[in-house]
């Protein structure tokens, strides 16, 4: 299916984008990733992505890592690539949304654009939990104003199994990236040797 939303839906985001929503470093945008997945609306909302914790610290389950000046963001199930030029929280949501759209996760009704109607509902969602209603406010009048589409609320309630049922795909997707992780390390190992 073709994109033809995404060049509307970076408008919007860009005609929303403040000033003091830039996070400034890598370590601030991890850390307030790590502030959302905590909170509990978004735990009952996406119960797969929550933060876990790694000792005395909490972290999100996405890996989050710097990406090269110039280069695009990148968002997924499993990792938040973000250059410098990144470090603002629209742009970070932005990211967020893409590996928790349902299409994602393999459960989107038939849409499989990256910029979809279901990625738009699932960015407005985040968009109003954590940066606040006003900021979303802004930003449905931005989609409304680029004429970006999305899914209202109460169109796409997704069922407790669907919800499951994601949840597994990620679980799977997890652990194919695990294997394949473990598999490049002993073949470096082998090849080292």
């Amino acid at each position: 299916m073709r994109d033809s939303q995404k060049h509307r839906v970076y408008q919007s985001e860009w005609a929303t984008k403040r000033a003091e929503d830039d996070l400034g470093s890598l370590e601030a945008v991890t850390a307030w990733v790590t502030k959302i997945t905590r909170q509990s609306w978004f735990k009952r909302r996406w119960p797969g992505h929550t933060a876990v914790k790694r000792g005395c610290h909490w972290v999100p389950r996405w890996s989050i890592s710097r990406g090269r000046a110039g280069s695009y963001a990148h968002g997924s199930c499993f990792s938040l690539v973000l250059p410098p030029w990144a470090w603002n929280k629209m742009v970070v949501l932005h990211e967020m949304a893409h590996g928790l759209s349902p299409t994602q996760l393999g459960f989107g009704k038939g849409e499989s654009a990256s910029h979809g109607r279901a990625f738009c509902r699932v960015f407005l969602e985040l968009v109003r939990f954590a940066v606040g209603r006003e900021v979303e406010v802004l930003l449905k009048g931005n989609f409304k104003r680029f004429r970006v589409k999305y899914v209202r609320v109460g169109q796409y309630r997704p069922s407790p199994q669907t919800i499951a049922a994601g949840i597994e795909a990620l679980r799977n997707l997890r652990t194919a990236a695990a294997k394949r992780q473990a598999d490049r390390t002993s073949q470096e190992a082998q090849e080292g040797v």
